[in-house]
């Protein structure tokens, strides 16, 4: 993708805002993803999304979690030095959301909505990163890969 924007290959159930992204699929369908671009030596993920009404199987309710490890993993076994998470309030989508067919709600129901909507990405990018250990900064949250000396393959 060269810009944000939704994909006709995920249906149109995910909107991106980075150029390489990565999904999960189920029944012919997306359930989740993650977008990233690979910039100054680092895996930068700028977005972990579900998709709105699919239901994520149980042993799956860890995604992004998963996803963030292997994007980890990945770093480590290709040199690169390390993954950024950025934080939610840097992805588009938590300035400018894009809600796909959205119920009528009168604007007090609009401003609770769009509260939970944030919130539930603050847990999802902030906490993911906090979680697995990450050193937090601004606008992201960032793991360093280990020296190659202690790196085990």
């Amino acid at each position: 993708m060269f810009e944000p924007g939704t994909c006709s290959i995920a249906n149109d159930l995910i909107a991106w805002e980075a150029p390489a992204c990565f999904a999960v699929w189920d029944e012919g369908l997306p359930l989740f993803g993650v977008a990233f671009e690979v910039r100054k030596g680092f895996i930068n993920i700028r977005q972990l999304q579900g998709v709105p009404g699919r239901p994520v199987p149980p042993e799956l309710r860890d995604w992004p979690k998963r996803l963030v490890r292997l994007a980890m993993r990945f770093a480590r076994l290709s040199g690169l030095k390390g993954v950024r998470l950025y934080k939610a309030h840097t992805c588009l989508y938590y300035q400018w959301p894009f809600f796909a067919d959205l119920p009528e709600m009168n604007e007090e129901e609009l401003a609770e909505y769009l509260k939970e909507h944030r919130k539930r990405m603050r847990r999802r990018y902030d906490g993911t990163a906090r979680q697995l250990g990450f050193t937090m900064h601004e606008h992201w949250g960032e793991w360093l890969c280990p020296p190659r000396s202690a790196r085990s393959l």
